[in-house]
């Protein structure tokens, strides 16, 4: 008897979790579907605004429009090597006004391609089908997150095999339609890479492999700089490995940048850093809080990309953006350090906000919201009942980052042009979900 009571409570257990698990399938159906044809039709029919099916197009025709990453780093070794700038920097970003704003350690991946690839192919074939896999990879990367998300909330035998096949189908077509990552393939962006570098690294963290995790974060920090911050994100978790793991790579290619290009390089380059910090880019795809402060000061060109020029320095507007730089920080560091639970959710906080903390950080630096939106929208889920307004929150967060609100820009000439940083709110708001599911995880250790 007891053995058919247990059996009895189990089914009715198992029933009840498949219900849950089918009215999940039915909302994530419904966000993905919503985004795609509701939100995208939409912009298409009553916008009049066709870049994201130009964009989507690109993808397809593995034919980026721009070189927008590669043309100035070719462009900067070429300096270099030809002897008309030993601090590269220099000539190209100061005098040329070229924007490469790359470490000289980046230059290393492209020296190396160099010499494998004839030079003459690379950008307009060998770069093009790396950045097209890298697309590609960063959707099927988020599409394993998802799928090992789900099966940490709901029972295994709730998925069948048709039911992957479609919901990994659907995956497909959000990360395709997902505009800062098919914008980054757009525009050339070596950043296509990084999302690929950051999928893998997240989802290498969530199967509780720090140190191959560390190693994409390596390689992701030698091209953007702001991401060698988790390494002291892991020190104050003592995640000792994962930290040697970042160190090791970088110093790898630190070493070897400055045997190539030499100390004066990687000297002028905290200059470039430096007056970047200070004037920032008015420019609407500029999704931060310099952005944003910019645009409401009406401090500089708003619609219009000068490639030439940065924003008008203003003391204001330095300011507010050194303060929540160091407060977003010193939050991504502090909260929550002292947990001895799984910090999937904590590595995925502190990527976003390293993000977020960039005084530029344009559209298409938020790709790696796809893979954190595989992570979290089960887990938002999973928490419903203790949080009610989680899902709706989560399928709003969803709607302001993966498309494009052309429509916006019609509000730059007036006080209403904070609306035109609805990626950027929408960032914050996926900053918060993720607070959110911690707290209420019970992973939330008071500070002293």
């Amino acid at each position: 008897l007891p053995f058919m009571i247990s059996g009895k409570y189990n089914i009715a257990m198992l029933n009840k979790e498949s219900e849950a698990y089918r009215h999940f399938l039915f909302y994530l159906v419904g966000l993905f579907l919503f985004n795609i044809f509701v939100i995208n039709t939409g912009i298409v029919v009553f916008g009049q605004d066709k870049t994201q099916l130009t964009n989507i197009n690109r993808v397809f025709m593995v034919d980026p429009k721009y070189s927008d990453s590669w043309d100035p780093m070719f462009r900067s070794l070429r300096v270099f090597f030809e002897g008309e700038d030993p601090t590269i920097y220099q000539k190209v970003f100061f005098n040329q006004k070229h924007k490469f704003q790359y470490p000289p350690t980046s230059l290393v991946i492209v020296d190396v391609l160099r010499k494998i690839f004839d030079p003459r192919e690379l950008t307009g074939t060998v770069i093009d089908w790396i950045s097209w896999f890298c697309l590609w990879g960063t959707i099927l990367f988020s599409i394993m997150i998802f799928f090992d998300a789900c099966h940490l909330y709901f029972p295994e035998n709730c998925l069948s095999t048709w039911v992957k096949i479609g919901l990994a189908v659907l995956l497909a077509l959000s990360g395709l339609t997902f505009y800062p990552i098919n914008r980054a393939f757009f525009l050339g962006q070596i950043q296509i890479w990084l999302d690929l570098f950051f999928a893998i690294s997240l989802w290498l963290w969530l199967k509780n492999k720090e140190s191959g995790s560390s190693v994409f974060l390596g390689l992701m920090s030698v091209i953007k700089p702001q991401m060698g911050l988790f390494v002291i994100w892991g020190l104050l978790r003592k995640r000792w490995k994962f930290c040697a793991g970042i160190v090791g790579v970088v110093t790898v290619f630190l070493l070897t940048s400055l045997c190539r290009y030499g100390l004066p390089s990687h000297l002028k380059y905290l200059e470039v850093l430096s007056f970047i910090g200070q004037h920032g880019e008015t420019y609407f795809p500029n999704q931060s809080v310099n952005g944003l402060m910019n645009r409401l000061l009406f401090n500089g060109n708003n619609l219009e990309w000068d490639a030439w020029h940065f924003a008008p320095e203003n003391v204001f507007v330095r300011v507010i953006t050194i303060v929540t730089s160091i407060l977003l920080l010193f939050f991504a560091f502090a909260f929550n350090h002292k947990s001895t639970k799984e910090g999937w959710l904590s590595f995925a906080t502190a990527g976003l906000v390293f993000t977020l903390a960039s005084p530029v950080a344009w559209e298409h630096h938020y790709g790696i919201l796809f893979p954190i939106f595989a992570l979290v929208i089960p887990k938002v889920w999973q928490m419903r009942n203790e949080w009610k307004s989680g899902p709706f929150l989560a399928f709003l967060a969803y709607i302001l980052t993966a498309n494009f609100y052309l429509f916006l820009n019609r509000l730059a000439d007036t006080p209403w042009n904070f609306l035109q940083s609805y990626l950027f709110f929408g960032a914050l708001l996926v900053l918060g979900i993720l607070v959110k599911l911690q707290v209420l995880d019970g992973k939330l250790t008071p500070q002293a």
